[in-house]
């Protein structure tokens, strides 16, 4: 049986992905409604609440199935969005144009499943634990939504106070991101 401390503990570090990325949008975006903000949201915990499913029912085959490619998965789309937000920034084009194109539902369904890839591992070990999925899962959820909701939050005054600098630093950010999954696979599997 797993503590609510522990499973506390494990929906932060699931949230880690999901904070950054949100810090990034926040960071990127001057402003965002609260549509954008609630299906961005709602995206990742929806995700996160799936994919640690998932990886409860599937079992192991699945697992090392995804995990073999899933660091190039994130790094290939992580940092060709990275790389188009530094290109937008630096070439100042319109904010709402860019932000239009964002929000599109496939770019938050493809930024939603890349953030939960790693709850795939978190539910299949559960399985193997022995642990009733639906609290743990309630609660990962949850916190992953407060994260990103935390992500964006902070994102956004950092974007107020350091405008177009952020815009670039965002870009970096998930280009970052993308090359911490890929190294972590690599150190993982040969070190």
């Amino acid at each position: 049986m797993l503590s609510i401390f522990n499973v506390l503990l494990i929906a932060v570090s699931l949230s880690a992905d999901s904070f950054a990325i949100a810090l990034a949008i926040g960071s990127f975006f001057t402003t965002i409604t609260k549509k954008e903000v609630a299906k961005l949201i709602s995206a990742f915990m929806i995700a996160h609440f799936i994919m640690l499913l998932i990886g409860w029912y599937a079992g192991n085959i699945i697992v090392d199935y995804i995990d073999a490619l899933s660091h190039w998965i994130i790094l290939l789309f992580l940092g060709f969005v990275g790389i188009k937000l530094i290109y937008e920034a630096v070439k100042n084009k319109d904010e709402l144009e860019i932000k239009k194109d964002f929000f599109r539902y496939r770019n938050i369904l493809t930024l939603s499943l890349i953030t939960s890839l790693d709850a795939l591992a978190i539910g299949f070990s559960f399985a193997l634990l022995h642990i009733n999925i639906l609290i743990p899962n309630v609660i990962i959820s949850v916190v992953v939504g407060i994260m990103s909701l935390l992500g964006i939050f902070v994102g956004g005054k950092l974007s107020k106070m350091f405008s177009k600098i952020m815009k670039i630093i965002a870009g970096i950010i998930l280009i970052i991101i993308g090359l911490l999954q890929l190294f972590e696979h690599y150190f993982e599997h040969y070190f």
